[in-house]
């Protein structure tokens, strides 16, 4: 037995998968060190936890029972379909103070539908009634839940999802090479298209082309939003359970939590994880979808659950484009259960064990590559914008910790006072960003944090030589604009203020709060310049 788990220990897809976990873990760990709050940020990293837990013990099941852990899990995915329905049926109708996210449910129930069916399948094929109509009936409450929640993009997930796992299913039969490869390209094709067109709305505006779309148009201005707080925490992320109040005081700029998330799963893992932690679940989806084809599909059973596996799969790609419900809610742990799934059904399809020489050939070259990363990692951190970058990460995090862990509203009644009162010591973050200035001085996010602080303490002219050289690195970050905008209104600078302001959204009426401000700590000339200013750009 000891002989067998050394070999298991040696298989790369399981160095691969245990690798990338542990890196998740770690980024979700140094995420709970960077949040403002962490009361909050410690039991989200435990339901994370949890799910990784939980991915590990469904793959190991694969390995050690074979296929009959496979129709178990189905089996269980499937009853677990039927539970979160009827909570989220009752959380709808009867009690709604279980208060449970619609989003969450249907992307939680796009990514286990394919697995249960999956189990259906199986029990009707192999003749076991019983078992067919219980998972019948489950998978129907999936999909009445799962239309009462009416999510487009788990709708859009979960046909995408069936669609390859049941090209992955018929695929082996097919007798024609053209046609397999035909198809292969196909499905390549349209997910590159889908994938395309997600990462060409984070880079460019293409407002004309979603102009009196608003529910596009909000999943745009929300991944714009998550785009520039990755930006100022690249490598630690904002901390877990930060999003809502980071968002506001420093891209947004309003005083009170707008948005608890961002409206995409790569995008909030990042924010909060780093880009680390984003890498990391990446690495463990995609291990698990590769090693998915190497399957032996001979059998119909393995096809059934391969098939299974790789819709869910699927639906959690597509579907973590434009939502991130299930990743900052108690349902979390459902997020990897399709990566588990997939890992004992590799596991399942390689018993007994490959042999040692070959293992041991996979472990070295593991090894090289391993080592090729860290000297890659270790060259990047040597080079001047790479640590520049790392010292202004570190100066938003000195930041978004001293502020937001005092700021409470409405005992603060805007962020700018607990900055200007000195309730909070900003020396720490100060340094940081004039470190990094020192290293690099475009950078964005030292630029743009010095020039809110100078902004809140009324240093005018210190404020615009920040924001300037910010804007002229970064003209889309609309914090920036804001801020430039405003500095420019309140020295007299109406022409630019009123062009600059006019490129700005201000739906959450952040111009008049800060008239508010420059009223409340008596600055009336600059509050009665940025009302004129503000009256302009409203009458356009």
């Amino acid at each position: 037995m000891w002989k067998g788990e050394k070999r298991l220990w040696r298989e790369p897809f399981i160095i691969h998968q245990l690798g990338a976990a542990s890196v998740f873990a770690l980024s979700g760990l140094v995420g709970v060190w960077a949040a403002f709050a962490p009361t909050s940020a410690w039991p989200r990293w435990g339901l994370l936890v949890a799910g990784l837990l939980l991915a590990s013990g469904v793959a190991w099941s694969g390995r050690h029972i074979g296929r009959r852990a496979l129709v178990i899990v189905s089996v269980a995915c499937g009853l677990a379909v039927a539970a979160i329905s009827v909570l989220s049926m009752l959380s709808q109708i009867v009690v709604p103070s279980l208060d449970l996210s619609a989003d969450a449910v249907a992307e939680d129930l796009a990514m286990l539908i394919p697995v249960g069916l999956a189990g259906f399948v199986w029990a009707w094929m192999h003749r076991r009634k019983g078992l067919a109509v219980l998972m019948a009936f489950a998978l129907s409450l999936g999909l009445v839940a799962l239309g009462m929640g009416r999510s487009l993009g788990a709708g859009i997930g979960l046909v995408c999802g069936l669609g390859l796992g049941g090209w992955l299913y018929w695929r082996p039969g097919l007798s024609s090479h053209v046609l397999r490869r035909t198809g292969d390209g196909l499905i390549a094709a349209a997910g590159l298209c889908l994938l395309g067109g997600f990462l060409l709305l984070l880079v460019q505006d293409m407002s004309r082309l979603y102009d009196g779309i608003p529910l596009l148009d909000s999943r745009v201005q929300a991944w714009r939003t998550g785009i520039a707080l990755v930006q100022d925490y690249p490598f630690t992320g904002s901390g877990l359970a930060s999003t809502g109040m980071v968002a506001s005081s420093y891209v947004l700029l309003v005083h009170v939590p707008f948005q608890s998330q961002v409206h995409s799963l790569y995008l909030q893992i990042a924010i909060e994880q780093g880009l680390f932690g984003l890498v990391a679940f990446l690495w463990m989806v995609a291990v698990a979808g590769v090693n998915l084809v190497t399957v032996d599909a001979s059998s119909q059973s393995m096809r059934i659950f391969r098939a299974g596996a790789a819709a869910g799969l699927v639906a959690l790609v597509f579907h973590g484009l434009v939502e991130a419900d299930a990743y900052v809610t108690v349902l979390s742990p459902a997020l990897f259960v399709p990566v588990g799934f997939a890992g004992a059904v590799v596991l399942a399809s390689r018993r007994p064990a490959p042999r040692a020489g070959v293992q041991r050939l996979h472990v070295g070259r593991a090894i090289t590559g391993f080592a090729a990363l860290v000297l890659a990692g270790v060259f990047l951190a040597l080079l001047p914008g790479i640590r520049s970058l790392a010292q202004s990460n570190l100066g938003a995090v000195a930041q978004s910790r001293a502020e937001l862990a005092v700021y409470r509203w409405p005992d603060w009644p805007i962020q700018d006072e607990v900055r200007r009162a000195g309730a909070v010591d900003l020396e720490p973050a100060i340094a940081y960003y004039q470190a990094a200035l020192g290293l690099e001085p475009r950078n964005v996010t030292a630029n743009r944090r010095l020039g809110q602080i100078e902004l809140s303490l009324g240093q005018y002219d210190a404020a615009r030589t920040h924001l300037e050289a910010a804007y002229q690195v970064a003209p889309g970050q609309r914090a920036t604009r804001q801020m430039l905008g405003e500095v420019y209104a309140v020295t007299g600078q109406t022409e630019q203020a009123v062009a600059l302001l006019q490129t700005v959204d201000i739906d959450q009426n952040q111009l008049d709060i800060r008239v508010w401000w420059y009223e409340h700590i008596q600055a009336f000339t600059e509050a009665e310049r940025l009302r004129a200013v503000l009256s302009r750009v409203q009458a356009d």
